[in-house]
């Protein structure tokens, strides 16, 4: 009376057949004077039999409540010449039950997945047709094809296009039949076009190679500015825009910025390149005779002023902790450099120092 039934169809069916003799049953809530109370205690054990291409094949006993998923993962799952889209469920010798993984992995349903029985055995055939699919999807690799499959449902098994997959170039690379190589003298042919709903419902074959291209890194409208600015980057080439109306997008010119010269490094399609020589005072000042018109893919670089002068050093020897070379700043003494080398060692002779320069008119060593 109760075989196959779930707890709670187990606890309806009592209800209505013991209400009959027992009146308080009858009554919801708490005016019910008699109450029915049904747990689960220990579940009956089946045997099942996994059978086919399984990693551990046999007999299994499991729980009455187990279900396909249940003994497969008992047994290991396909190997890997098993079948994942085609798991079928034999019981009295006839098949009741088809299982496809890839179903429930790509979408969380489980058709199939029955409750099984004592004696049922679960085969596992051998694997079917495949595909490889490559390049943007966001799960690249060979997977099993069923009879009839589209590139629309191949692709969706594959974890879909990523966010840079380029729609307008899909290829499939095809192995032909005999009787296609015999007609055509080929062996393969390559199939391109763009996705959209009706290529994307054309069935593929065993052995397909799908490759799925993504759009291009190179950007085309845009323009460069590094250097003496305060917001250095690449901006977007806005119609007619020309140098000063760069500057202002980056924020101007820091200033440390030297004005009279810059370079503009303009790319032609060709690849080649030209350097243009820039005033950014006069280009500043509104004159549109100095302000160039910008095209894309130019760079420009603002210099500093301190690129066209020599770092300035001091070296200081001996009788100090830290000897080596320092930056001379203005107005720098002979006592700051000291301080800056940590100081006389208590060795040194305070009385007496040697200075030593090169006279930069003279190009003498003085001392």
């Amino acid at each position: 009376m109760l075989a196959g039934q779930t707890l709670d169809q187990v606890r309806s069916t009592l209800r209505q057949r013991l209400s009959r003799v027992y009146s308080g049953l009858s009554v919801e809530g708490h005016l019910a004077t008699t109450h029915l109370s049904v747990t689960l205690g220990n579940l009956r054990v089946i045997r099942v039999f996994v059978v086919g291409r399984a990693r551990r094949p046999g007999g299994y006993d499991l729980s009455a409540a187990s279900t396909v998923f249940h003994a497969l993962f008992f047994a290991g799952g396909p190997a890997l010449n098993g079948s994942m889209r085609d798991i079928r469920v034999v019981r009295g010798g006839q098949e009741i039950a088809s299982l496809d993984v890839y179903e429930y992995l790509r979408s969380g349903r489980r058709d199939g997945d029955i409750r099984l029985e004592n004696d049922d055995t679960i085969f596992i055939r051998p694997v079917g047709s495949r595909i490889h699919i490559e390049g943007e999807v966001r799960e690249p690799g060979l997977y099993e094809l069923r009879d009839g499959e589209t590139l629309a449902a191949a692709l969706e098994t594959a974890g879909g296009l990523t966010e840079s997959a380029y729609k307008g170039r899909i290829q499939v690379e095809r192995i032909l039949s005999l009787e296609e190589q015999a007609l055509l003298g080929e062996d393969r042919r390559l199939l391109a076009f763009a996705l959209n709903a009706e290529t994307g419902n054309q069935k593929l074959k065993d052995g397909d190679r799908v490759s799925v291209f993504g759009i291009p890194d190179r950007m085309v409208n845009f323009v460069k500015i590094r250097g003496e600015v305060r917001r250095p980057g690449t901006y977007q080439l806005d119609s007619g825009a020309h140098l000063s109306d760069l500057l202002k997008r980056a924020g101007g010119l820091l200033e440390t910025a030297f004005l009279e010269r810059a370079e503009v490094v303009r790319t032609y399609e060709d690849e080649t390149r030209e350097q243009i020589a820039v005033d950014l005072a006069r280009a500043l000042t509104g004159d549109r005779s100095g302000d160039l018109e910008l095209r894309a893919r130019d760079e420009i670089h603002v210099h500093s002023i301190w690129s066209f002068q020599d770092e300035k050093m001091v070296s200081i020897h001996g009788a100090v902790r830290e000897p080596g070379q320092y930056e001379l700043r203005r107005n720098m003494t002979i006592r700051d450099l000291i301080l800056q080398a940590g100081g006389l060692k208590e060795s040194a002779f305070a009385e007496y120092a040697e200075v030593s320069r090169i006279e930069p008119d003279q190009g003498e060593l003085k001392t």
